[in-house]
């Protein structure tokens, strides 16, 4: 059957597939597994660093070096990882399995890492290398199968947008809520940060128990019963899935532009806005923006064609960004404002493209008759890492190239580069990313007629 074939004339599917939308309850398990597996990225990402040099006084090149290698293992470890998950086969489905077990391990591994004794230094920093490698591990086998759930919990495509939204929402909420109660609750506790580590990994582990038993998988096409995935589904999935290959250029850009901006924030308010308090006022207001933006997606998500939403964003956000390079000689409170205001679009971006994701895994079950929805996620995932890294990278070589001094009164040139490094490049970054965004195929009718499609196979499988 034709994708493009008018919806009407499509045959109707049996329930087989539980295509209908999914329960309050359901969705609400789902979205407390979003905010306790970003409580824990927090952690992570924040505040684990600030720990191992200012609390347990590990030198930071040692911290670097370690932080370095386990990241490298974990970017390479998403493809393992995806290649697993799309292999398992269970009664409780390929997912939900991993959430239990990757959860209680994840949360054994947060306690370790942040309870290290007083040693020597070699067996501090052994200590240290270990359990983060086994906390970085255990969360990335938690992670990529909670986002991956979302392909297969629903066939019904406006379902499976508002479900993805939701969840993107309650991650933000819990990135936000770990950011702000963290310093606060460690003084409470007499900055013991192994007590910290156990109410988050609570929290968490309840969070992960709540999703794992609130939320079921549809049932594996029969087509596929316990058939094996190869190592070459990931060149396939480059060369043949053309709406995930534009989706990941897209992505690829715009977290490049978002690693390279957090690099050249400090150095931007601490040299032209010239106060320290803005850039804190900065990283308040921007997070908030954000979480703002996010909110706001469910009111286009459904309504209008996201490649044109999230072009639009995406150009707006690098107009902005443009526009403040123009702009100098203005209030503290204006710069916090402008610097501040892209990250509404970003909020926004974030949230819309991860309700593409399942539509492309979808779209490659159609054509290829098998699910691969852990290998896309993992895919996705390693080029957010890969692009990260390359803008935080790239900040670095930036500062030699134009001559920054640390701690100095910085030259015109240096001061005009940090400027352009944090405003106008990422903006005509931006404002070129729309161009790929466009040409992504997928639409509201396209995805419907691929969801009938795939419930009708599904159920005339199963009556033969």
């Amino acid at each position: 059957m034709d994708i493009h074939e008018p919806a009407t004339r499509i045959q109707a599917a049996p329930p087989f597939a539980a295509s209908g939308t999914v329960s309050h309850a359901s969705l609400a398990s789902y979205v407390l597994g979003g905010i306790g597996d970003n409580v824990i990225c927090t952690m992570i990402v924040t505040f684990l660093m600030l720990y191992y040099t200012d609390y347990v006084g590990i030198p930071a090149a040692t911290v670097g070096t370690i932080f370095l290698l386990t990241r490298i293992w974990d970017t390479l470890s998403d493809l393992v990882w995806g290649w697993i998950f799309d292999n398992t086969h269970t009664r409780l489905g390929r997912f939900r399995p991993w959430l239990l077990y990757s959860g209680i391990v994840c949360a054994l591994a947060m306690v370790a890492t942040f309870s290290i004794p007083q040693m020597s230094m070699g067996a501090t920093i052994a200590w240290a290398g270990i359990t983060y490698f086994l906390l970085s591990t255990s969360y990335t086998a938690f992670d990529v199968p909670y986002w991956s759930l979302a392909t297969v919990i629903t066939r019904n495509p406006e379902s499976r947008n508002r479900v993805v939204v939701a969840t993107r929402i309650g991650g933000t909420c819990g990135s936000w809520l770990a950011s702000v109660v963290t310093l606060p609750l460690l003084a409470l506790l007499a900055n013991n940060w192994s007590q910290l580590a156990v109410i988050y990994a609570v929290f968490f582990l309840v969070c992960a128990l709540v999703n794992f038993s609130g939320v079921r998988e549809l049932p594996t096409p029969p087509s596929e019963g316990s058939a094996i995935h190869s190592w070459r589904v990931y060149p396939e999935l480059l060369r043949h899935n053309r709406p995930l290959v534009l989706l990941m250029g897209f992505w690829f850009l715009l977290n490049f532009v978002l690693a390279s901006r957090s690099g050249f924030c400090l150095y931007y308010f601490k040299y032209l806005v010239k106060s320290d308090a803005a850039m804190t006022s900065y990283l308040g207001v921007s997070t908030l923006a954000a979480m703002a933006g996010a909110a706001l997606t469910p009111l286009l998500v459904n309504r209008v064609e996201r490649r044109v939403t999230g072009s639009l964003a995406c150009a707006l956000a690098g107009l902005l960004c443009v526009l403040t390079f123009f702009i100098t000689s203005v209030p503290v409170w204006f710069a916090v404002a402008l610097s501040s205001l892209p990250h509404l679009l970003f909020g926004m971006l974030g949230v819309l493209l991860g309700t593409l994701l399942p539509d492309v895994a979808a779209w490659h079950e159609y054509h290829h008759h098998r699910q691969a929805g852990g290998m896309i996620f993992s895919l996705n995932l390693f080029q957010l890492k890969f692009s990260g890294a390359i803008g935080g990278a790239a900040a670095g070589f930036v500062l030699g190239f134009i001559g920054y001094v640390p701690n100095e009164a910085q030259s015109g040139f240096t001061l005009s580069g940090i400027s352009a490094a944090f405003t106008l490049i990422p903006g005509l970054i931006l404002l070129v990313c729309p161009l790929i965004l466009w040409r992504y195929p997928l639409t509201f009718a396209g995805n419907r007629r691929i969801a009938d499609a795939l419930r009708l196979r599904d159920n005339q499988e199963v009556s033969s």
